[in-house]
C-alpha cells in the first residue's frame, strides 16, 4: 500500500526557519533531529559514483544515489527497484561492489529491499552504506526468489502529513489502519523522498512496537532527511499474525 505526494520547493520556507534557530527558536522535534544521525547534517550533495546494473534480474534498479558523509569515507547508497515480471517477489538482496581505478573489488555491501514481498509492477526502496575510500564506481547485482503468493492483508496509511524542512530534515506521521481481515505484526511503515527528476534521494522508515488486530490502527512518527526532495512516497508492509 503506498500513498505519493508532490509538493512544491521549501526554500523561503527554508530561509526562515534557519533565522528563527539562530534566533534561539527551538523544541522537542528540533532536538531530535540533531540526535537522529552524527553525520548526516553533512549528507547534501550526491556523489559522483557512476553506476550499472549487472546480471540477469526480474527487478530493474530505477534509480541509486550515493551521499558522501562528514567523515568523507563512507557514502549512503539509496535507491529503488521495480519488480518487472508478472509474479510477486521476495527474498530480494541487492549487492554493490566498488572498483577501484584498477579495476579491482574494493569494497562490497548486501542490502535487502525495505519491502519484504514485491508486487508485480511495485517499486520498493533500498539503502545501505558502503566505504567508499577509492572507490570510482560501483556495480550492482540484484537477485529474488518467486514468491508463493501475494500478501493477503490489507493496509492503509491514513491522514499522512509531512511538515515543512527545518535543519535539512522533515518529520512524517499519520496512522496505519488494518482494513482487511488477517491480523499483522512487525508493521513497518516506509517514507522514500524523490528529487525532481523521480530519483530517490533519501530513505527512512519506523517498525510499529505492537501488532495490529483486524479494524485497529497505530499512529507512526519518524524524521527523514529532506535533500531538496520534491515529492515522497510513503508505503506500508508487514507480517501476517501467527
Amino acid at each position: 500500500m503506498k500513498q505519493t505526494i508532490s509538493r512544491t520547493p521549501y526554500f523561503l520556507l527554508l530561509i526562515a526557519c534557519v533565522l528563527l534557530l539562530l534566533a534561539g527558536c527551538g523544541g522537542d522535534d528540533e532536538s531530535a533531529a540533531s540526535s537522529a544521525s552524527s553525520s548526516a547534517d553533512a549528507i547534501t550533495v550526491p556523489g559522483a559514483l557512476p553506476w550499472q546494473q549487472i546480471g540477469d534480474s526480474d527487478l530493474k534498479v530505477l534509480s541509486a544515489n550515493t551521499y558522501p558523509t562528514g567523515s568523507g569515507e563512507y557514502v549512503y547508497l539509496v535507491g529503488e527497484v521495480e519488480n518487472t515480471t508478472d509474479q510477486p517477489l521476495t527474498a530480494v538482496k541487492i549487492t554493490a561492489n566498488g572498483y577501484n581505478d584498477q579495476g579491482q573489488v574494493f569494497e562490497t555491501e548486501e542490502t535487502e529491499t525495505l519491502i519484504d514481498t514485491i508486487a508485480p509492477g511495485q517499486k520498493a526502496p533500498f539503502s545501505a552504506a558502503m566505504d567508499a575510500r577509492d572507490i570510482e564506481r560501483y556495480e550492482l547485482d540484484v537477485t529474488s526468489e518467486a514468491a508463493s503468493a501475494a500478501p493477503a492483508y490489507q493496509l492503509e496509511i491514513v491522514d499522512p502529513s509531512e511538515t515543512e524542512p527545518k535543519s535539512g530534515y522533515v518529520w512524517f506521521e499519520g496512522e496505519v489502519s488494518n482494513t482487511g481481515n488477517v491480523a499483522v505484526d512487525k508493521v513497518r511503515v516506509v517514507a522514500v523522498l524523490y528529487d525532481q527528476d523521480g530519483k530517490v534521494v533519501e530513505v527512512a522508515s519506523q517498525d510499529l512496537k505492537d501488532p495490529l488486530a483486524v479494524g485497529d490502527k497505530a499512529a507512526f512518527k519518524f524524521i527523514a532527511n529532506h535533500r531538496g526532495s520534491t515529492s515522497y512516497e510513503l508505503l506500508v508492509t508487514a507480517s501476517e499474525a501467527q
